[in-house]
């Protein structure tokens, strides 16, 4: 059953008309035997959100895959042995597994208009949460290798001050401890939710966990700036003016601070 009709001229030229027919509701028949309303504009938007998310998967898989493959080919024996290597790539292959598993969720029939719509998934088994289930899992790991390479990285670059390393590796480590422990959180509230044992769910945990990786990742760039602008300006007063590897560096982690300023901006407008 369509929607009502409306008080426009039907013109298959005109703008006002063709919006009309582009995002008309329709009546269905829900799990309760009732009749359900959907918009075309629902079913336009998921379908666009779903092409976007194979599209980031897609891109996340064929990227790490790379990097994983010049790390091995680039990378000694002696590098190689170092946790922050390991740390490294054990953080590109659990992201390349975890898209994976979601792009194989994605090409399913399970994800049709009926099961997100409708919420209809007695049909399949529940094998079908398989994918779900291992990105629940991978998540939390992806934070252990992330979070806790970039408290070595900044633990290396205050090499030269003990003190301030010491405080430094002391509070990244528990922040990243907190962290880490809010994603097992909302890992444990999310495998439950997909077994039926539980019924409520909040955001909260997940966009604290969001924010404070953002701010993570913000404040490691910060303090990588930091030292390496001192040492800019150190080889500056040597004579060094030459544009070198430290400026690309600088530029690389500014760069990095613009993702977590655009992404922490979007939690607070959402």
């Amino acid at each position: 059953m369509a929607s009502p009709t409306t008080s426009l001229v039907p013109d298959p030229t005109s703008i006002p008309w063709n919006l009309y027919v582009s995002n008309q509701d329709f009546n269905v028949t829900g799990l309760d035997g009732k009749p359900q309303t959907i918009s075309m504009t629902a079913v336009t938007n998921s379908l666009v959100f779903y092409f976007r998310l194979c599209a980031v998967q897609g891109f996340i898989v064929g990227f790490s895959a790379m990097l994983m493959a010049i790390l091995l080919l680039l990378t000694n024996r002696e590098k190689a042995r170092r946790p922050i290597f390991i740390l490294n790539f054990l953080a590109l292959f659990f992201l390349c597994f975890r898209s994976i598993a979601q792009l194989a969720m994605f090409g399913t029939s399970v994800q049709g208009l009926g099961y997100t719509f409708l919420g209809a998934e007695a049909q399949y088994s529940r094998a079908f949460i398989s994918p779900i289930f291992m990105q629940a899992v991978l998540s939390p790991l992806i934070y252990i290798c992330m979070l806790f390479s970039l408290v070595l990285q900044v633990r290396v670059v205050f090499a030269a001050e003990p003190r301030n390393q010491q405080i430094i590796t002391v509070v990244g480590s528990l922040a990243a401890l907190f962290l880490v422990g809010l994603g097992w959180y909302i890992a444990a509230v999310f495998i439950q939710g997909l077994l039926g044992a539980l019924t409520v769910t909040t955001s909260w945990p997940y966009d604290a966990l969001r924010i404070g990786i953002m701010i993570f990742v913000a404040v490691s760039c910060l303090l990588f700036l930091y030292k390496l602008a001192l040492a800019i300006r150190r080889r500056k007063r040597m004579g060094f003016k030459k544009f070198g590897p430290l400026q690309v560096l600088f530029i690389i982690f500014a760069q990095c601070l613009v993702v977590p300023r655009t992404f922490l901006y979007s939690c607070k407008s959402n």
